[in-house]
C-alpha cells in the first residue's frame, strides 16, 4: 500500500497507485478473511450459548407420521407437513431423512426405533409418498 502511495506521489499516475492499493487490500483480505470467519461464527456461536439461545436444539421432539402428513410438536411449537410438501426422502444405514425444502430435513436416526417401527415406516412413506426414494443402503464388505 505505501508503494502505490509513494507511486502516485512521484510518478503522478493515478491508475497505477489505485492498482496497487487494490492488490495490496486484495490479498489482505484473501490470508485473512478465513480466520476472520472463523472467529466470528466462534464468537457468535458463545454468544448464544451465553444467552441460552441454543438450548431448544436439545429439547424433545414428538414426531408423527401419518396418512394425511407429518406432524411435528418441537418447542411448545407445531409444525404439520403434508406428504405433497415433501422435497425428497433419502434413507442410508443409519437414517431416514425427509427433506421438506432444499435446506431443511427431519432426521430420523434408525437407532431409536426397532426393527418393525422401521418396517412400518418405510411401508407409510412407500404408500404415501409419490416422488422418488433415494436408497443409500451401501454396505462395502
Amino acid at each position: 500500500m505505501l508503494i502505490g502511495v509513494l507511486l502516485y506521489f512521484i510518478s503522478n499516475k493515478y491508475q497505477v497507485a489505485v492498482a496497487m492499493i487494490f492488490v495490496a487490500v486484495s490479498i489482505y483480505w484473501y490470508m485473512n478473511f478465513p480466520s476472520l470467519a472463523k472467529t466470528r461464527v466462534i464468537n457468535s456461536t458463545n454468544k448464544a450459548i451465553d444467552k441460552n439461545q441454543l438450548s431448544s436444539l436439545f429439547d424433545e421432539v414428538v414426531l408423527e407420521l401419518s396418512e394425511v402428513g407429518i406432524k411435528e410438536d418441537a418447542n411448545k411449537k407445531t409444525f404439520e407437513s403434508s406428504w405433497e410438501d415433501v422435497n425428497s426422502i433419502v434413507k442410508s444405514l443409519e437414517y431416514i431423512y425427509i427433506f421438506l425444502t432444499s435446506e431443511s430435513a427431519i432426521i430420523i436416526p434408525k437407532r431409536v426405533l426397532d426393527e418393525n417401527r422401521i418396517n412400518e415406516l418405510d411401508t407409510l412413506i412407500d404408500k404415501n409418498y409419490s416422488g422418488v426414494i433415494k436408497d443409500l443402503n451401501i454396505k462395502f464388505d
